[in-house]
């Protein structure tokens, strides 16, 4: 199973370039997830680094860190009225009946959700790509005041260029 991310942005992001991902992703804070998560070959995937665009009904970056034969990591962003409002409901509907604040802040956010963007950090391994992607959905979540929901079922939000853990969905 891919492992996901996926952002609810309050603010459009469809103007950032591949450039702008390029530049914005916190390089600091990707070497602390590749020691936090055990990730060799970091500085061989950053010698690879590069990020392309891909034209199509979304906008879709591919982050590339490895020879051609190596996966990449699709970045998708859209910006479909309908589409963004299928994926707000289906997740103001997976949250829990709670008076939790944290729980209160994600129900109070997402309505106002204009674009999302869906991240595949990997498929069988946490490698250099996965730590890549969860940087670059930072730097997307800050561009785009975003909510961040992982594949387990937690909810994240930026604070400055830290990643906050809010709750997990029981």
């Amino acid at each position: 199973m891919a492992a996901q991310l996926t952002l609810y942005c309050a603010r459009p992001i469809s103007h950032v370039t591949s450039k702008d991902v390029l530049t914005g992703i916190d390089f600091a804070n990707f070497y602390r997830l590749v020691e936090k998560w055990h990730i060799a070959d970091a500085d061989l995937a950053l010698a690879h680094l590069r990020i392309n665009t891909v034209a199509g009904k979304a906008k879709t970056f591919l982050i590339r860190f490895g020879p051609a034969e190596l996966p990449v990591v699709p970045v998708t962003l859209n910006s479909d009225p309908d589409d963004v409002a299928e994926w707000r409901e289906a997740a103001l509907r997976s949250l829990p009946a709670s008076n939790d604040p944290a729980v209160e802040l994600v129900r109070e956010r997402l309505p106002r959700t204009v674009e999302c963007v869906s991240i595949r950090l990997g498929w069988e391994t946490v490698d250099a790509g996965f730590a890549l992607g969860w940087a670059a959905g930072e730097f997307l979540a800050r561009t785009g005041d975003a909510l961040l929901f992982d594949e387990y079922d937690n909810w994240w939000l930026m604070r400055g260029k830290t990643s906050v853990h809010l709750f997990q969905v029981p």
